[in-house]
């Protein structure tokens, strides 16, 4: 029943660079992601993957649940996403003035 789940939850003006998971089983309520629930304010993935399952309900994707400010470069997600809400993506559940 959590929210902001990924090995990042959230992360906000930060780097995240060469990180590849594999066997991801990544499970919450919103805001879920095999990487980060939520990156925001010029946060940047960079060269990152997930590999595996991510569940939530709301805001979730395989590799980000939610981007807001920040970019995507160069990854990638191969997750299978369960998801009952809205937003919902394979890499990325939602963006806003993101860069994918």
């Amino acid at each position: 029943e959590e929210e902001y789940v990924g090995l990042f939850g959230y992360a906000q003006y930060s780097q995240l660079q060469n990180v590849n998971l594999e066997y991801v089983d990544i499970k919450g309520q919103n805001y879920v992601g095999g990487l980060a629930g939520y990156i925001r304010n010029g946060a940047e993935i960079k060269n990152s993957g997930a590999v595996g399952e991510v569940e939530g309900v709301g805001h979730s994707g395989g590799l980000v649940g939610r981007i807001y400010k920040s970019n995507i470069r160069d990854s990638y997600a191969v997750v299978d996403v369960h998801a009952t809400g809205n937003h919902i993506g394979g890499a990325v559940g939602s963006s806003s003035n993101g860069t994918l």
